[in-house]
């Protein structure tokens, strides 16, 4: 009986003691894996957010990048569009005014009724194409008051020239072919129209070269000054670039 009585005591004790234990243990042990568990999770979510921002900085930067080389070629394609357009209206300026202007017109070709005809065209498009480079070099160099001057003075100039050529140069285009080739043998009435012809073409040749000569000297100390320009403005930049002048 009495040994009854002690294991029904020892095992309310142990009971007690396992509810006392559990009772403390497993609210704490739970609790600390729920701890672990929201802290995995947590960093989890981390992660991916940092994750999906590097993806965003990465592909945000890779767009800048892309925008960055357009802009670049954009920029050294305008550099060479701004250059062009200054040596543009320098070739044009040249060939007007050391070619053409310096043209012995009595020295055409063999085929000089087809060569005096292809001379006026030309001319007369190379004043379109210097117009149309000028507004070319303002569109570049707007902000550039040296340059837009110096330009400015050079087809001030040449529509100057272009005024007498226009004014002059028919008569001497028409008494060049009066006198082009007469053929032979010539009859004397035919010497004596020939000899007039070539009277003629020579007046007319004095007063258009008479008339010329003061403007295309203003031409050329306009185009020396423009080259000067030039050349100051490429040394400016980090371009050794120089044009010759001429004194003619």
């Amino acid at each position: 009986m009495m040994m009854e009585y002690i294991h029904s005591i020892l095992l309310i004790g142990t009971i007690a003691f396992f509810w006392i234990w559990l009772k403390w243990f497993f609210p704490s042990y739970f609790k600390t894996k729920g701890q672990n568990l929201a802290t995995k999770q947590d960093i989890g979510e981390i992660t991916a957010i940092i994750e999906s921002t590097k993806k965003e900085y990465t592909k945000e930067l890779e767009r800048i990048k892309s925008e960055l080389q357009v802009l670049n070629v954009q920029k050294a394609m305008l550099k060479e569009k701004s250059y062009e357009a200054l040596t543009d209206f320098f070739e044009t300026v040249l060939i007007l005014a050391r070619v053409k202007f310096k043209q012995n017109l009595g020295e055409l070709g063999p085929d000089f009724k087809t060569d005096v005809i292809d001379y006026q065209k030309s001319v007369d498009s190379l004043f379109v194409k210097l117009s149309v480079d000028y507004h070319k070099l303002a569109l570049y160099y707007f902000d550039n008051e040296e340059i837009i001057k110096a330009s400015n003075d050079v087809l001030i100039a040449a529509n100057q020239v272009k005024l007498i050529y226009k004014k002059y140069f028919w008569k001497v285009k028409t008494t060049l072919l009066a006198e082009a080739h007469p053929g032979s043998p010539l009859s004397p009435a035919d010497k004596e129209k020939y000899k007039q012809a070539v009277n003629e073409s020579d007046e007319a040749g004095k007063e258009y070269y008479n008339n010329l000569g003061p403007q295309l000297d203003k031409f050329s100390e306009a185009f020396n000054n423009y080259i000067s320009v030039l050349t100051r403005h490429f040394k400016s930049i980090g371009t050794d670039f120089k044009f010759g002048q001429t004194n003619d």
